[in-house]
């Protein structure tokens, strides 16, 4: 097996001890895609390494539902640009970067999302996802066909937006959202760095599913113009834990760092750091807050705890 730049300092796939080597062990089957690769072809199988695909979406088109393919995207400080989003409708799905160095990137056609996962159980891992002039990053939930798009997890991605523009101000008018979640079930958002967005993680239910469940813990969520963290609909299970959500300045913070006003309550609030020039947050009805700290002033030794252990705790 080559090797990869993954998280925790792990050089290699096999070496993981946390869930990718066991799903590489058990994969149906592993396809490659390497656009550098002197012998990449869509006409490939992808199954060999030395003869990979030459995209991501042919690669998924190679995927059989519901048996554990996995796909290998290769080439630190490579950018794939697709040719339009990427709807993921088969179960068990994963997908694996080479590192945040590999970059998936949509068209920027206005309104777009680079992946848009409309199934069960799949994964996207270790790549940096953007955009440029408009569109979003990840969108999971519905596709307008009732999917269940439960059990999926996003970690230790790369989901840029726009590029810091402190004289014009940003995002663009066409940045959409980091991750958007629409009545996606028991999503797990993980060790994550959200930048750049209008929002960056927007929750909401579906018109028929919910999105209870979410585990959004550990990230990092930064240089966003309107919310940080915004959730509306079923709660209930759900846990913000260990966050970092900052900007720099008052021209281009968060309107709400953690904004919970419309959500049904149920949701635990933990451990969150909000370093902001405006860090507003609302706790929302029947949410439980514990040990969060704002930085109140630009002075960085001013903190304060936010909501110690208390319903519907207001700071």
């Amino acid at each position: 097996m080559s090797t990869y730049v993954l998280r925790k300092g792990i050089a290699a796939l096999a070496d993981l001890k946390d869930g990718y080597a066991s799903i590489l062990a058990a994969a149906n089957n592993i396809y490659h895609v390497d656009k550098n690769h002197a012998s990449a072809s869509d006409v490939n199988s992808g199954l060999d390494r030395n003869k990979p695909l030459l995209t991501i979406t042919q690669a998924y088109n190679n995927c059989t539902d519901s048996l554990g393919d996995v796909i290998i995207i290769h080439g630190a400080n490579t950018r794939y640009r697709e040719t339009d989003t990427l709807t993921i409708a088969k179960d068990g799905i994963t997908i694996l970067g080479d590192g945040w160095g590999c970059e998936w990137n949509n068209n920027g056609k206005a309104g777009g999302y680079v992946v848009k996962v409309a199934a069960k159980g799949v994964r996207i891992a270790n790549i940096q996802l953007s955009v440029n002039d408009s569109g979003g990053g990840i969108y999971v939930g519905d596709n307008g066909d009732d999917s269940n798009a439960s059990l999926c997890m996003i970690e230790n991605c790369f989901i840029r937006g726009d590029w810091l523009n402190e004289s014009t101000g940003y995002p663009g008018a066409g940045i959409l959202k980091g991750v958007y979640n629409y009545g996606a079930s028991l999503m797990t958002l993980r060790n994550c760095h959200i930048w750049g967005w209008t929002d960056g993680v927007w929750i909401q239910d579906g018109v028929t599913r919910t999105s209870y469940g979410a585990h959004i813990y550990g990230n990092y969520i930064t240089m966003c113009s309107h919310y940080g963290i915004h959730w509306e609909g079923l709660g209930y299970t759900s846990v913000i834990d260990s966050n970092v959500l900052w900007d720099i300045k008052a021209s281009i913070n968060f309107t709400y760092a953690i904004h919970l006003a419309e959500s049904t309550g149920g949701i635990m609030v933990s451990g969150n750091k909000i370093g902001a020039a405006n860090p507003v947050y609302d706790s929302g009805d029947l949410n439980y807050w514990c040990g969060n700290f704002i930085r109140a002033t630009e002075a960085a030794s001013e903190t304060q705890a936010v909501g110690m252990c208390a319903i519907d705790a207001v700071v």
